[in-house]
């Protein structure tokens, strides 16, 4: 390299630098002048524990295992339910077969008697306006232990048995039904009913279950017939074991 060439090179260097300088100072006084700060990357946020969309709060009561109205009718089919009454205590209930009377009705006083309960929430939806339609009755009743609450189940399923394909009068609700054939089906313990009075004829189905030491009591109610009590107490059952 000759020494005149030598010299342009480092002519061409120290301008290079003299022009990084400048910039970087022009940057810094642009920052200053609009009161702003170089930016640093913000530590990301842990995403809050939120319920999903549409799912219920976890229970922490008995009666938070009971679904809401409206997700009873996604559950078995019904639509425009609305609450009728929450009872927290056995419901009394007159039939002309005593030892049947839990056949058509959750959570009565003579089905329960003398079991080891402890606690009882009786929810109960219907459409509005109309006696004999849509509706829906769910019981959990709490009892001292889970093989208590076993027991129970097992006991009224062979009462159920023994009130197969009769006529039973209740009153006051309706003058009277008839009961269907017991089944056991994804461990619930389901009967049909037949409740009739002049011309026409309202079909329920019973519903039994057991999860920890609760016992779920339910009934579906239409014109039409509804197959989806076990469902609902499965559903419920559910609910009581994520306590």
């Amino acid at each position: 390299m000759t020494r005149s060439s030598h010299r342009i090179w480092w002519a061409v260097l120290a301008f290079a630098v003299v022009a990084i300088v400048v910039s970087a100072l022009v940057i810094v006084a642009d920052l200053r002048a609009s009161g702003g700060e170089p930016a640093t990357a913000a530590p990301p946020e842990s995403a809050p524990t939120t319920v999903p969309e549409g799912e219920p709060a976890p229970p922490t009561t008995l009666a938070d295992v009971l679904p809401s109205a409206e997700r009873t009718d996604g559950l078995v089919g019904t639509y425009g339910l609305a609450p009728s009454s929450t009872l927290t205590q056995l419901a009394t209930v007159t039939t002309s077969h005593p030892q049947c009377g839990g056949i058509f009705t959750p959570g009565t006083a003579t089905a329960y008697a003398d079991s080891p309960k402890t606690a009882v929430v009786i929810q109960s939806f219907r459409l509005p306006n109309y006696e004999y339609a849509d509706a829906v009755v769910q019981a959990v009743v709490q009892f001292r232990d889970a093989a208590a609450a076993d027991a129970f189940v097992e006991g009224e399923q062979r009462r159920w048995t023994a009130c197969e394909r009769i006529w039973i009068t209740e009153q006051p609700q309706l003058p009277g039904f008839f009961t269907g054939v017991v089944t056991v089906r994804d461990g619930v313990v389901l009967a049909g009913t037949t409740a009739g009075r002049d011309n026409f004829e309202w079909l329920c189905q019973r519903g039994l279950t057991a999860a920890d030491d609760v016992v779920i009591d339910v009934k579906v109610c239409n014109f039409g017939g509804s197959d989806k009590a076990d469902v609902l107490a499965n559903y419920i059952a559910d609910r009581v074991e994520a306590r």
